[in-house]
């Protein structure tokens, strides 16, 4: 692998598990496995992935449209310490020619309410 950009996921609630009433939920839940074997595999091959379950990290209330959400603002922290703990700073990083991703974040933090 040339150029190992760190990955993640993120998945909100009702993810797993059997939910007869919303036709999506075997997608999703599809889905959140093929990710689980992605973030594996990655990290065989020397990357980083990280898959995040909101629920799991005590964040509730969210669907796929996450920026969307009524808690945006706390998706939006937990994805910056993310980024502030994976993401080499600096221009000098062959992965910044591919993606800035700090200028990303401050571009979708402009929409957060």
């Amino acid at each position: 692998m040339e150029i190992k950009i760190p990955i993640c996921f993120y998945y909100g609630d009702h993810i797993e598990g059997d939910f007869p009433n919303v036709p999506a939920s075997g997608m999703w839940n599809i889905l959140r496995g093929t990710a689980e074997t992605f973030e594996q595999n990655y990290i065989d091959q020397g990357g980083k992935s990280t898959v995040y379950d909101l629920p799991d990290e005590g964040i509730n209330g969210n669907d796929h449209m996450m920026f969307q959400d009524l808690n945006n603002d706390v998706v939006a922290d937990h994805i910056k310490k993310w980024i502030n703990n994976n993401i080499p700073n600096g221009s000098s990083s062959s992965l910044s020619r591919y993606l800035n991703i700090r200028k990303l974040l401050s571009l979708l933090s402009s929409f957060i309410f």
